[in-house]
Order: structure tokens, then sequence, then C-alpha cells
């Protein structure tokens, strides 16, 4: 073999192993970007198509949610008698749809402060949940990811609040002066 040959063949090979790296970079044509939102914008995260065209999907913030599109229920974790009805009565009074309130599936003594959790897909209900937390006077740290399983029955809901059982919660406050205790059994500890 020549020594202009043995070259030939070092070039096709490498040049086929660049080909192969690029080509196989090329087919992946799906990228993924989250752009997190300032105070005056929305969240909004955008792929790219087959057709390299960019679809959008704008989140809405927390101020833009309108109450009558959130379903959410309320959950009784508190220990107090007609807490989450009270909760839900009060949503309905802020131009909310909650669904019938339930009791948690968790005994009082887990459920210690009062939650809002949101499902994350198909679609994130994280702004909806923002939304409910701020109107119930509730922080963005009361906000989180729905649990799997979640701490009670949600049905359709995209929201789910939770009554927690500690003093000064949120089931204490909308039951004041109504409210009767149900008896818990607290773990030790």
């Amino acid at each position: 073999m020549t020594e202009g040959a043995g070259r030939g063949l070092i070039l096709v090979a490498v040049a086929v192993v660049i080909g192969t790296i690029l080509l196989a970079a090329g087919l992946d044509d799906s990228t993924s970007v989250t752009v997190r939102a300032s105070d005056d914008t929305s969240e909004s995260n955008t792929a790219a198509d087959d057709d390299d065209e960019s679809t959008v999907e704008t989140v809405p913030n927390a101020e833009d949610v309108n109450p009558a599109d959130v379903p959410v229920v309320v959950a009784n974790g508190s220990g107090l008698e007609g807490a989450a009805g009270a909760v839900t009565e009060q949503l309905a009074g802020l131009g909310y749809d909650p669904g019938s309130a339930v009791d948690v599936s968790a005994d009082a003594g887990e459920t210690l402060l009062d939650t809002v959790y949101y499902i994350t897909a198909p679609t994130s209900f994280e702004a909806q949940a923002l939304k409910v937390a701020a109107d119930l006077g509730l922080g963005p740290d009361a906000v989180m990811a729905m649990p799997v399983p979640p701490p009670a029955e949600i049905g359709l809901a995209g929201v789910l609040v939770v009554l927690g059982s500690q003093p000064a919660g949120l089931a204490e406050i909308a039951t004041s002066g109504t409210a009767t205790t149900v008896p818990t059994t607290v773990p030790a500890g």
C-alpha cells in the first residue's frame, strides 16, 4: 500500500467519526429552555419542534391568576371540626369555586403546618397555588409540589390547601369562636 493511500484511509476514518458525531448531535433538535420570571414578566418554557419553529407555553404569574379558574380543594388536617368547610367558604368569598372540603388521610399530628400543594403534571399549578396562598395570608414558603401520594383526595383539583394543626393557623383563625376540638393522638417526640 502506498503512503498516499494510507493517509487517505486515515482521513476517511476521521471524517466518518466526525460526521457521526455531528449527525447524532444534529438529530436531537429538541431543546428545552426554562426562563425564570422577574416580578413583572411571566415564566416561559420554550421547546423547538421538528419544523424548527418554537412553541411557547406561558405560565401566569400569581397576580394574573383569576380565582374562579383555580381548581382548589381544602383538606382538614387540623383536628378542628368544620375548619376545612370554613376555609372553603372563605375561598368562595374571595372568588374561588372550591370543591367540597375533605379530611387529610394522615393523623392531625402529622400535618402541623398550613400548606398549599399543587400538581406539576400534565400542567403545573404553581402560580395558582401561590395565588391561593397569598389570598389566605400564607407566604410562598407554604407552597409545595404535590407529594405522591397526595395527603388527601383531590379529585380533579390542581391545588390542595392542607390545614395544619399549629396554633393560630388557618384552621383556628377560620373557626375562631365556633370550633370544637376533635381528640387526636399525637405521636411522642
